[in-house]
């Protein structure tokens, strides 16, 4: 049976997953409080964030007759989610960026103030997933550790974006939507006089800065490196660019002067005179933009390395490119520390080409309901394009400079 002395905090975001939850948790017996993360930029200049949210998180708190406590964690954000973006070539892109603001701030700064400072003996949010142990059970064996596992409703899952949380704070953690379809919750809301947040909708994520946030961000805090857009086919510039700071395989781009619509295939970077040139393609399907295999660095384990991997050093499995995304089948094998990138890495190989896979972003790794964690991208392996013409380009690095200057980085 539940202890009603058990105080948990849940994580509010002014949206409807995150209000149920709490109601939830106070309905089982537990002592409930509410905490609303604050991570705006104080000058206001990169603040997408609704008002109403803070707003509608004390409204679920005074329907709910429970205390609410602002958290502003203005300075962790910057210093440990935005600023990595300003790092060397990281392109995390918004979907890596909500799994990397998972990692730090909802279940790294914020967690640790919530269970050190608050003393509460759980934490709560209302993401989409489910845990095989959590608090609500009393069964959490520290021993045994805690396996992230899929929301029960596809649509609703949300583990992508868990998938570098630590197992430290997995086991003081709980989902108590997780196990339950939308319609549901959204039922759940309306019978307990949560209309105004059912009128507001689904939760964002409590990291969630808008898509023009990020890129201004960037574009202020990154140095940019200009340099040219290049045909891949013809090697010819079709155009100049003031900086790439953000960008994925498959992206359109715009280019001044260029009628036609081109397509990013990849990014090369000269590190010597701090130029990046941006290889184009003219079809959205264009075979530069897919490939069958990437690496990645050595995944997050979110409970441990499978035993299969170790003991065999492959593992058949699936991938997510990003949130919502599609699972796809692969191979994944660990690779010796004396090979490509100076330290063991996973070679992912998948069945069929595959689109968009672009260096820097995460890929999150599922056997069955399981959220095994996930890797960041070091890079595609060889496109289809360059496997089916790769003798062609070869013969004109002998011709072109373009190639011969770049050949190594595009084999």
């Amino acid at each position: 049976m539940l202890r009603s002395t058990k105080h948990i905090v849940c994580a509010l975001s002014g949206g409807l997953d995150s209000a149920v939850a709490a109601f939830l948790l106070k309905s089982k017996g537990f002592t409930v409080s509410g905490v609303h993360l604050v991570s705006d930029d104080p000058s206001g200049e990169f603040k997408d964030k609704p008002e109403e949210a803070a707003e509608n998180a004390h409204r679920v708190c005074k329907q709910l007759g429970i205390p609410l406590q602002e958290v502003h964690l203005t300075k962790e954000y910057w210093d440990k989610v935005f600023r990595e973006t300003t790092k060397g070539n990281q392109n995390l892109g918004l979907t890596s960026l909500d799994a990397v603001c998972n990692k730090h701030i909802t279940f790294g700064t914020l967690i640790s103030h919530v269970l050190n400072d608050i003393k509460a003996h759980g934490f709560a949010t209302g993401h989409g997933a489910r845990l095989t142990q959590d608090i609500i059970r009393n069964n959490v064996d520290p021993a045994r550790g805690v396996k992230l596992l899929r929301a029960s409703e596809q649509l609703k899952d949300q583990t992508y974006s868990l998938s570098q949380v630590s197992q430290r704070a997995l086991q003081k953690t709980v989902f108590p939507v997780g196990e339950l379809p939308a319609l549901v919750v959204r039922d759940i809301a309306v019978q307990n006089g949560l209309d105004t947040i059912v009128k507001k909708g689904e939760d964002s994520s409590l990291c969630s800065y808008g898509r023009s946030s990020f890129q201004r961000f960037v574009k202020e805090h990154k140095l940019p490196k200009p340099g040219r857009y290049v045909d891949l086919e013809t090697s010819q510039t079709v155009g100049e660019h003031d900086g790439a700071v953000s960008w994925t395989v498959g992206q359109q781009v715009h280019i001044q002067g260029h009628n036609e619509e081109m397509y990013v295939a990849e990014v090369l970077t000269d590190v010597d005179s701090n130029t990046c040139d941006i290889m184009v393609v003219s079809n959205q399907d264009h075979p530069a933009l897919f490939a069958q295999t990437f690496f990645t660095r050595l995944p997050h384990w979110i409970h441990e390395i499978p035993f299969k991997l170790v003991e065999t050093e492959m593992l058949d499995c699936e991938y997510q490119q990003n949130h919502g995304g599609q699972l796809r089948k692969c191979t994944m094998t660990l690779a010796s520390s004396n090979s490509y990138c100076g330290h063991d890495y996973l070679i992912v190989s998948c069945p069929d080409s595959v689109k968009g896979i672009t260096p820097g972003q995460h890929v999150a790794f599922y056997k069955g309901e399981e959220c095994l964690g996930s890797a960041q991208i070091l890079r595609p392996g060889p496109s289809v394009y360059a496997m089916t013409y790769g003798t062609e380009r070869r013969k004109k690095v002998e011709e072109n400079t373009f190639y011969q200057k770049w050949f190594s980085k595009i084999f």
